[in-house]
């Protein structure tokens, strides 16, 4: 009984102190990326054209998302997009195994005197209206909580050095190292995070409760089931996702079969590192990832060569579908946000060409020109629904004050861009089938009537996306413009068939409705509606 109730605190107090961590951690990654989020993208696509630049970069973006798995998945994101190559993605890969071993190097460290300070520290600043101050504030006291999990991890494992069936159990991780391999890659699979595996093993190193040889063990392990939750992502999707997660799996896989052979000496070397066995343990996942990391950055094009084998095929890019979202971009909502932002742009100047299509339909009756205004207002209505339903996986997520603001704007504008696709659809129905049913004088009033709304739309379509208030004041007292110009021609009453005055009172109508559209989106970028 007294045996069990040992048995049981130690779970409790380890498991706790392991929840603790982990919730710390999914806490610190989040306000981090609310506080660097929209520059992550930046800093991929500007530091990537080598792949010793792209391992630095991965590297500080898995240290400030505390997760290599959301810099992954990332990563699948922005190559599956063709925003990154393959090749470019490699080194990014790289870095990330070198972004896990500063939260272990951490764990060796007394900490019990810091973490207070920073909750405290980071709990006032959390309560300022100041959303800038605001968000540092729970970075801080995030940080504050990961190392009070950590110490608690410490704290549960202590008991476990004074029980021999627990030490001849993680001793055998060391006379079998795969057993070890395989235990770490399970655990590591499980919680989804290699640094809670590293953490729990040093923690044991720092109560002498684990043998270095079982320590190194688990945490080459770790290494290996960091890939689980990639390879389960991206089943279902396109190759270059398929083929990233094939990348990350292969350079760690092969890394540990690798060095497998060599553990006694790798083992004995890392024991010149320190004496004292929880920064012994530390020390072996800093040299074994870094070390590797470097080997392998030697070897990327034989890496994405291989990937290409096993995942063969061509990659085939969709005209009519998205081609800025990724749910794997979802892993940091910042980057989703900039990459939907894009994809509503690249929408409202898809309606842009709708205008145009109609003034030329006006000048030549070509029946071409109606099916590509067909096709782009079916396009326009399937991005609307995609985005959207995007948006809304988006809102699922923690957001900072600043991306709830930007979320909201592109809800807005996104609607009012599809319904100006549909009131210039709405002309179709009016338009002549030939230059008998609309007069040369209605057909350059109607023409001019165009012309003018697609201007003040492409000025409020720049206003919104580029967030230009001077533009959006000039776009709205330019409204009235369209609708004077429009009561003008309705007043004039043009000679002609009754049913040809009713088709040119409809299609000024619509044309006159699609603009004004165009003036909910300066509205939006003005007054933060």
């Amino acid at each position: 009984m007294v045996i069990f109730n040992e048995v049981q605190s130690v779970l409790m107090n380890t498991l706790g102190g392991l929840a603790v961590f982990l919730f710390a951690m999914n806490m610190l990654g989040t306000h981090l990326q609310n506080v660097i989020g929209p520059r992550i993208e930046t800093i991929l696509q500007k530091m990537t054209n080598k792949p010793y630049k792209g391992m630095i970069v991965g590297s500080l973006v898995t240290f400030l998302t505390q997760s290599s798995s959301i810099t992954v998945l990332t990563l699948i994101g922005l190559v599956n997009i063709g925003t990154l190559s393959l090749k470019q993605g490699m080194g990014v890969l790289l870095g990330a195994e070198i972004g896990t071993t500063i939260t272990a190097q951490l764990v060796t460290f007394k900490l019990e005197l810091m973490y207070f300070p920073l909750l405290i520290l980071g709990f006032c600043l959390s309560r300022f209206k100041d959303s800038k101050k605001a968000s540092i504030g729970k970075v801080i006291f995030s940080f504050g909580l990961l190392l009070m999990g950590m110490e608690l991890l410490k704290h549960g494992a202590e008991p476990i050095q004074n029980s021999p069936t627990a030490v001849s159990f993680f001793k055998k991780f060391g006379q079998i190292p795969l057993l070890g391999i395989l235990i770490g890659a399970l655990f590591t699979g499980i919680t989804s995070s290699s640094s809670a595996t590293t953490s729990l093993v040093v923690a044991l190193g720092v109560t002498n409760s684990i043998p270095l040889s079982a320590g190194i063990s688990l945490i080459l392990g770790a290494n290996i089931g960091t890939t689980f939750l990639e390879l389960i992502a991206v089943a279902g999707m396109g190759l270059t996702s398929k083929r990233i997660a094939i990348a990350q799996a292969l350079i760690n896989v092969l890394g540990v079969v690798i060095i497998y052979p060599f553990l006694g000496v790798f083992s004995n070397l890392v024991t010149l590192t320190s004496s004292n066995l929880a920064h012994q343990i530390a020390n072996a996942h800093t040299i074994y990832n870094v070390g590797s990391s470097i080997v392998f950055l030697f070897f990327v094009n034989l890496i994405v060569a291989l990937s290409k084998k096993i995942i063969p095929g061509k990659v085939i890019k969709l005209k009519n579908g998205t081609k800025y979202l990724d749910n794997n971009l979802l892993s940091i909502p910042q980057v989703a946000i900039n990459h939907a932002s894009k994809e509503v742009n690249r929408m409202g100047k898809i309606t842009i060409e709708m205008f145009d299509h109609l003034s030329m339909y006006l000048k030549k009756a070509d029946p071409d020109l109606i099916d590509a205004m067909l096709k782009k207002e079916n396009l326009v209505d399937h991005l609307y629904d995609k985005i959207s339903k995007y948006l809304n996986l988006v809102a699922q997520k923690e957001l900072s004050d600043e991306a709830s603001y930007h979320l909201s704007r592109l809800n807005h504008g996104l609607t009012d861009i599809e319904r100006t696709a549909d009131h210039i659809k709405k002309t179709l129905n009016y338009l002549p089938k030939n230059f008998k049913e609309l007069s040369l004088i209605q057909r350059k009033q109607l023409r001019h009537l165009i012309k003018i709304s697609n201007q003040n739309y492409k000025q409020a379509l720049k206003s919104y996306t580029k967030h230009q208030l001077k533009l959006a004041e000039k776009v709205i007292s330019d409204a009235n413009t369209v609708s004077i110009y429009k009561e003008k021609l309705l007043k004039e009453k043009t000679s002609g068939a009754k049913e040809n005055i009713k088709r040119f009172e409809f299609i000024a109508h619509h044309v006159e409705r699609a603009a004004h559209h165009g003036v909910n989106l300066a509205h939006i970028t003005l007054y933060n509606i």
